[in-house]
């Protein structure tokens, strides 16, 4: 999967779901330079979202403590939201942002 491909479905899946544990990440208005994507090994992306008050060219006030993430809730809503070939295997609470790890499924082929 090339990184285009990824945020480009990362992106709609967001897009086109609504909940509240989505509101902790700043929506990127920059997707290349602000999700600041990696190519892994295994050939899943690594995404690094901000969340609220710590995003690129944040000028307002930011609170002491980032708000916690919750990380289940995060991965399944957005794994129902993506397309069936795509998944999130995994995503991490780093303080100041939240690691998404998304892979591409790969099916046999009968």
């Amino acid at each position: 999967m090339t990184i285009q491909k990824a945020i480009e479905v990362f992106l709609m899946a967001w897009r086109s779901t609504w909940d509240p544990s989505l509101e902790v990440m700043t929506w990127p208005r920059y997707p290349y330079r602000e999700l600041g994507p990696s190519q892994a090994p295994d050939g899943s992306v690594v995404l690094r979202v901000y969340k609220r008050a710590f995003g690129y060219k944040y000028r307002g006030i930011r609170p002491r403590e980032p708000p916690a993430a919750d990380v289940r809730s995060i991965q399944e809503v957005l794994n129902l939201a993506l397309p069936a070939e795509f998944r999130i295997r995994e995503v991490q609470d780093q303080g100041k942002s939240v690691i998404i790890i998304l892979e591409e499924r790969f099916y046999a082929k009968d």
